[in-house]
């Protein structure tokens, strides 16, 4: 198998997340899907980014609105999630 070398990011250019946050991240993954303000909540206090996008481009406060979820929407834009 062949591999493109200019396929790859050089190592400086990529970035790290402390595991501490990529954990809250992940969790607030979770808790958006799932649709369950009240963790979300607790981890975006904890300090998770309410603005972190999926594969997809979709923000949390993206999948509460697909959802008509205004809990989860109300619970992202008090900590500021962005409506952009």
């Amino acid at each position: 198998m062949d591999f493109d070398d200019d396929a790859f990011e050089p190592v400086s250019q990529v970035r790290t997340v402390p595991a501490q946050q990529l954990n809250l991240q992940i969790q607030l993954g979770f808790s958006v899907n799932g649709g369950v303000a009240t963790k979300c909540e607790a981890v975006l206090a904890a300090g998770a980014d309410p603005n972190v996008q999926d594969a997809a481009g979709r923000t949390g406060l993206h999948i509460a609105a697909m959802h008509s979820n205004t809990d989860l929407a109300s619970v992202l834009l008090r900590f500021k999630a962005d409506c952009m």
